[in-house]
């Protein structure tokens, strides 16, 4: 599997506004090898693949989020997964992300629900190949300063991998 098997179909994201320069960013960099081809995100809707039209897919998200506004969240807490990924958690906004999420698997997109996971938003900022490479990583990342960013959630984005493996933006719904 390589890094890029992550983008296939589509995905419903917030990619939240971060300040330039930022820890996250160089951290991604370092741990995570899809940070070059996607920017930092918090994802809602895992990488499904579908038929289902752009158009059907956008009325869905606009439903789904109708009523919802920008808020703010705060990343905060670096934390391992599955002895192979680093977590930046969402301190602040998680409730509304965990609503945003429930939402939008409902209707046409409730067969890509994965019971198997628990959602727990976050921002990824490492995949690595082992635990020695996590714990290592980990080390990095949780060195000096801890990570606090203060941003909001303004729009809530579809993704779709591109031939050759990339995102490209199918649509963007403000909140």
């Amino acid at each position: 599997m390589t890094a890029l098997d992550s983008l296939r179909g589509r995905a419903v994201i917030i990619c939240p506004p971060l300040p330039e320069p930022n820890r996250i960013g160089a951290l991604r960099r370092r741990f995570d090898p899809l940070a070059e081809v996607i920017p930092a995100h918090i994802t809602l809707v895992f990488p499904f693949e579908s038929d289902l039209a752009a158009d059907d897919l956008r009325a869905h998200v606009e439903a789904a989020v109708r009523g919802v506004g920008p808020f703010p969240i705060r990343l905060r807490g670096v934390t391992p997964i599955e002895s192979r990924y680093l977590f930046l958690l969402v301190e602040r906004g998680d409730a509304d992300l965990i609503e945003l999420h429930d939402r939008l698997y409902t209707g046409p997109l409730l067969p890509y629900l994965s019971a198997a996971f628990t959602f727990v938003p976050h921002v990824t900022i490492g995949r690595l190949p082992t635990p020695d490479a996590l714990a290592e990583a980990l080390e990095v990342a949780t060195a000096g300063t801890p990570i606090d960013v203060e941003t909001r959630a303004t729009s809530v984005v579809v993704v779709r991998a591109t031939a050759d493996g990339g995102p490209t933006i199918e649509t963007e719904i403000p909140l």
